[in-house]
């Protein structure tokens, strides 16, 4: 997700100083056409998850971070401007809620409740089998973790390749946690 927020960064820098914005390399006249381009292309990508015959664990709570807190990644890399900062806040903001409706997509979980956070790591939440955050690790760079029992001390990091589109990073980011709760659930049926 780094290399998408920096390439989102840089061509929003570049195209915003020609008042145009660049989403998956197409230029549109303003940051709403844009964002609306984004918010299109990723619901498309939600809708081509295919779905499980059955869930593999009860229930997931998924933190996708807020506005404000994505907001705050953008600022860390230089000054852009208000306009750029909307801008590339948005897209981001977008592209990490709908990683999280990717997985509600696909049904890994019976129950999947999407919510936003704006601090570093969500508290304990003992009602949900699984809970599911981005972590930033530094100023520039966020992991996905997920952890059972629904606390945050249990987390391990999801094993996420850095990708190229916003397609890439859903489906990879659905099929980690997939294998994730298989290898999980099939342990604890084990030592059942």
């Amino acid at each position: 997700m780094a290399k998408i927020f920096l390439f989102v960064l840089m061509t929003a820098l570049l195209a915003g100083c020609a008042t145009t914005y660049t989403y998956n390399g197409q230029q549109y006249p303003s940051s709403n056409a844009a964002i609306q381009a984004a918010r299109t292309d990723i619901r498309g990508k939600v809708i081509a998850i295919p779905k499980l015959s059955k869930p593999l664990a009860l229930s997931a709570l998924v933190f996708v971070p807020s506005l404000e807190w994505c907001r705050q990644t953008v600022k860390t890399h230089g000054h852009p401007s208000e306009t750029i900062v909307n801008y590339v806040q948005t897209v981001e903001y977008y592209g990490y809620y709908g990683m999280a409706q990717a997985l509600q997509q696909r049904g890994v979980f019976k129950t999947t409740v999407i919510d936003e956070f704006a601090q570093r790591q969500p508290y304990a939440h003992p009602d949900y089998q699984y809970l599911i955050w981005l972590k930033l690790n530094g100023t520039n760079t966020a992991i996905w973790m997920i952890a059972p029992g629904g606390k945050p001390s249990d987390a391990q990091q999801l094993p996420i390749s850095p990708l190229d589109s916003a397609s890439d990073r859903a489906s990879d980011f659905v099929q980690s946690v997939d294998k994730y709760i298989r290898n999980a659930e099939s342990t604890n049926h084990a030592n059942d």
